[in-house]
């Protein structure tokens, strides 16, 4: 199995509400998705999630690591062999996290899928409903109101609070 093409989408997803840090709201999430095309005709996808505040990437600057950099790296590769390909592109490109991560990612999923396995089972992973559990995230306000939030969030089933 080898890679034979590799396309980098840019989306953004809307927020309900604007998420609010120290530094300004957030209205949505910048985002890239990665495609890896296989020749066997398995299509693995990967996120990117760049934050410049973060990890010092744009959406922008991703992009043209994935597009023009790190999924050039990769044609040719067997997907299957993702510690070497991390260590090859990690090693071709400093930080770009982002850009790494949205690369690995499609490569575990086409290791999944090349298995035909689902990737938590692949990683490890047993049970038969696998789940995540995420925080709810509470944006910067007036302290009376972000305990109102805490407790509406608690009210929703949320086990976990992130308080910025």
């Amino acid at each position: 199995m080898e890679i034979e093409r590799v396309t980098v989408h840019q989306f953004e997803v809307p927020l309900v509400e604007p998420f609010v840090t120290v530094l300004r709201p957030i209205p949505e999430l910048r985002r890239l998705l990665v495609e890896v095309e296989t020749d066997t005709g398995i299509t693995g996808f990967g996120e990117g999630a760049p934050s410049y505040t973060v990890t010092g990437e744009t959406q922008r600057s991703t992009k043209a690591v994935l597009a023009d950099v790190l999924g050039e790296f990769v044609l040719g590769e067997d997907p299957r062999d993702v510690e070497r390909v991390r260590s090859e592109t990690g090693a071709l490109v400093a930080g770009s996290p982002g850009a790494h991560a949205a690369i690995d990612i499609a490569l575990h999923d086409l290791r999944g899928k090349a298995a035909d396995m689902p990737l938590y089972q692949l990683l490890g992973g047993h049970g038969k409903h696998p789940t995540l559990d995420v925080p709810k995230i509470l944006s910067i306000k007036d302290p009376d109101e972000m305990a109102a939030d805490a407790e509406a969030a608690v009210a929703d089933g949320y086990e976990q609070l992130k308080i910025k």
